[in-house]
């Protein structure tokens, strides 16, 4: 409510889940300042994951999650675990930039560009 007229002179938001900044850190060391990409990716991947859980569970309003690219970075059991956490969004939206990364899944309306 607060901050409604500026999103819409703007088209955007300016709160929310999807702007929020984290410092992730292993042993109290910075992440990325030692991680494998995989360990970065994977870690962001998790918070994000945690971040959804969190909102399904605080709003009495459909959930839409919008997946860009992110399961062809992933092993099987870490694709496994996200598309099954995801599961619990009212409406998915993926993109995949490759065709050998777009995981199986069942009862979805592929679009080819």
């Amino acid at each position: 409510e607060k901050t409604r007229k500026k999103e819409m002179e703007r088209f955007c938001t300016l709160s929310g889940p999807q702007r929020d900044e984290f410092l992730l850190t292993l042993n109290g060391r910075e992440l990325r300042a030692f991680g494998s990409t995989g360990q970065i990716g994977i870690s962001s991947l998790l918070l994000k994951m945690t971040e959804f859980e969190l909102v399904k569970t605080l709003v009495d309003l459909p959930v839409i999650a919008l997946i860009d690219d992110v399961t062809g970075e992933l092993d099987r059991q870490n694709c496994d675990l996200f598309l099954n956490v995801i599961q619990a969004a009212d409406q998915k939206i993926f993109t995949f930039s490759r065709e050998e990364a777009i995981p199986p899944l069942s009862g979805v309306q592929r679009i080819d560009l």
